[in-house]
C-alpha cells in the first residue's frame, strides 16, 4: 500500500519509504528491502528527482548494494536541489580522500563484516 501511495508522489509516503528502506520495520521488514529498491530504481528511471536523489544516496553509501560513486554521480546530474548538491559534495570528498561514504564504510584493510 505504501509503495502505491509513494508512486502517486505523496511526499509523506516517499519520506516514510526512504526510512523503511534504510531502517526496516521491526521483524516485518528488513532494511534494504528489494521491493522498495525496485520502486526507487523504476521511479528514478522515469526521471523523478526525489527518487534519483534517494537512489544516488543508496549507491553512494552502499545501502544494500555495492557502493558505486560513478552511478550515484550520474543520477544527480542536472539536479540543482540542496539535497543533490550536498550528496555531490560528499561524493567528491570521498573520491578526494579515497574513502567510502557512510555508516557502511569500512577502513582500508578491514575486510571483516
Amino acid at each position: 500500500m505504501l509503495i502505491r501511495e509513494a508512486s502517486a508522489l505523496s511526499e509523506p509516503a516517499q519520506t516514510h519509504l526512504e526510512l523503511l528502506y534504510e531502517q526496516g520495520f521491526e521483524e516485518r521488514l528488513a532494511p534494504y528491502d528489494k521491493q522498495i529498491f525496485a520502486y526507487f530504481k523504476a521511479t528514478a528511471e522515469e526521471g523523478l528527482p526525489r527518487s534519483r536523489i534517494m537512489l544516488a544516496r543508496i549507491y553512494s553509501h552502499g545501502l544494500g548494494v555495492p557502493p558505486d560513486l560513478k552511478r550515484a554521480t550520474n543520477l544527480l546530474k542536472g539536479n540543482q536541489s540542496e539535497d543533490a548538491k550536498t550528496l555531490l559534495r560528499e561524493i567528491a570528498a570521498s573520491e578526494h580522500l579515497n574513502q567510502p561514504i557512510g555508516r557502511n564504510a569500512k577502513p582500508e584493510g578491514n575486510k571483516s563484516p
